[in-house]
């Protein structure tokens, strides 16, 4: 470090070539110099006898003699504050401490590289919480719209699902001109299953009915519980007509076996009535309607039989 004298300012002058600059009237330094007595620079491995404070008034720099001058072998973490640090004495007491800023200093690096560590896990941990909040809000709507969609006891469509997947279907049967089919079943002999071996074997009976229709059509078919014993099943894209009536029967066939359940056997039928979109209608409310009436057919035919409903009028 060397001072010099330039328009009546002190520099600083660092080994990295910083500047400082310390705004000092020169006058002040002279009255400085000529009073004080020899200073002691401490604090490092590196002490030096100041004369007088000639240095003070950059009176050495002519000299060519150094104030300080900071070692190759001490690294920067000796100076936790700058480059060089230490404090000039006078008598045993210190009269200042003089301070050399380094704009390498490691310290200075370590500092923005710890602070910039933790604002960079503040973000994580906000990103963190954010994602485990979206996540439960998701979980949360998941299980409300189970809740409203899905019938509890099977977990199968409820009617309002069924309601939203038979107008969607019916608006692409329309666009592509193609056709689908509603079967609504209802169960026989379901009351009697009830009475003689508990509601506990009624409710565990309507599972294993929804699992045996829902394994009986394509993936791309839909099987509601519209509630009590009464299901329907929409097929999509069929091609005749006469294909909703041949899987209605496959259908009455398949219920019509014995089911095992914890509590015994139980021997149950099924009426099922069948119409087609755009035969028997182009409305939602319609096509169900027109298949409940041809499944009341079924059952007056003497049940465990599928009927198709009967040509409406207005229908193409």
């Amino acid at each position: 470090m060397f001072f010099k004298r330039k328009n009546q300012t002190v520099f600083v002058k660092t080994s990295t070539g910083n500047r400082q600059a310390v705004r000092a009237g020169l006058p002040i330094f002279i009255i400085l110099a000529l009073t004080m007595s020899p200073l002691l620079t401490a604090g490092s491995a590196i002490a030096r006898q100041l004369d007088g404070g000639q240095y003070l008034t950059g009176f050495g720099t002519m000299e060519g003699k150094s104030l300080y001058q900071r070692q190759a072998a001490l690294g920067s973490g000796s100076f936790p504050d700058g480059a060089g640090r230490f404090p000039a004495l006078r008598a045993q007491a210190t009269g200042g401490v003089p301070n050399i800023p380094d704009s390498g200093n490691d310290a200075l690096l370590l500092k923005l590289f710890a602070g910039g560590a933790v604002l960079l896990a503040l973000v994580a941990f906000g990103a963190w919480h954010l994602a485990l909040a979206v996540a439960r809000r998701r979980q949360f709507e998941g299980e409300l719209f189970e809740v409203a969609m899905f019938d509890a006891l099977t977990g199968l469509p409820n009617r309002e699902l069924f309601y939203d997947r038979l107008n969607e279907s019916m608006n692409l049967s329309a666009r592509y001109e193609r056709r689908l089919a509603l079967l609504h079943i209802e169960l026989d002999g379901f009351k009697e299953v009830n009475d003689t071996l508990g509601h506990e074997a009624g409710d565990e009976l309507l599972k294993r009915v929804g699992a045996l229709l829902t394994g009986s059509v394509r993936r791309s078919d839909t099987v509601a519980r519209l509630g009590g014993d009464e299901f329907i099943v929409m097929l999509n894209e069929i091609t005749n007509v006469g294909d909703a009536v041949l899987v209605g029967e496959k259908l009455v066939s398949a219920l019509r076996a014995p089911i095992t359940l914890r509590e015994g056997p139980a021997t149950i039928g099924a009426s099922v009535g069948v119409s087609v979109y755009p035969e028997h209608g182009a409305s939602a409310d319609l096509l169900i309607q027109k298949a409940d009436q041809a499944m009341y057919v079924s059952k007056n035919k003497g049940r465990n039989t599928c009927t198709m409903a009967a040509r409406t009028a207005d229908a193409p």
